[in-house]
């Protein structure tokens, strides 16, 4: 397992722009959409394909990934300040209403059906834009939240909020790699 990882991380590092990477999985992920991602190839994946406000490392500790500086305002609100270097594949910047717009999508818990991951969002009781920066007010005290609930994927403006994001077509957020096809072979 070690040895993959670091060949994967080497292979990162040498190729570049436009280049191909071929993923072996021992079960096939589910789901491309990070609202769904609860099984571990599928958050894998989405991973590579998204950026999040938040990542963690290989020791398991939260860093940033949009965010370039964050606070706690109080004990009920986070104010997040996004990084301006950070671009979709499409080449548009990736900004405070896309993320906004994506924790939208996961407030209203009737659509835990489809986003299993807004059960986790029954606390946030808003999300606030002021240019560059966001703010999640809770409706209670949670120093939990921040790690539990702010490394989910940012989707791209063009997507449909309301439907899940399949391994049918290919696909092109902001994280480091684009999804092309899969094939459970």
């Amino acid at each position: 397992i070690i040895l993959a990882i670091v060949a994967w991380m080497c292979s990162f590092c040498l190729l570049g722009k436009g280049k191909k990477i071929t993923i072996g999985w021992e079960s096939f992920p589910r789901t491309l959409d990070p609202r769904v991602a609860t099984d571990a190839d599928s958050q894998y994946l989405a991973d590579l394909v998204h950026c999040s406000l938040f990542k963690f490392d290989h020791k398991g500790k939260l860093v940033a990934d949009l965010v370039k500086t964050w606070k706690w305002l109080g004990n009920k609100k986070i104010k997040v300040n996004l990084r301006d270097d950070i671009k979709f594949a499409n080449g548009g910047p990736v900004r405070a209403e896309h993320v906004k717009r994506t924790y939208m999508s996961l407030l209203n818990i009737k659509n835990a059906k489809l986003f299993p991951k807004a059960y986790g969002f029954t606390n946030l009781k808003s999300v606030t834009v002021k240019g560059s920066s966001i703010i999640f007010e809770l409706k209670k005290p949670d120093a939990a939240f921040l790690y539990d609930n702010l490394s989910i994927g940012v989707l791209p403006p063009e997507h449909d909020f309301s439907k899940v994001l399949t391994l049918e077509k290919s696909f092109k957020g902001c994280g480091h790699f684009t999804f092309e096809s899969s094939s459970p072979s």
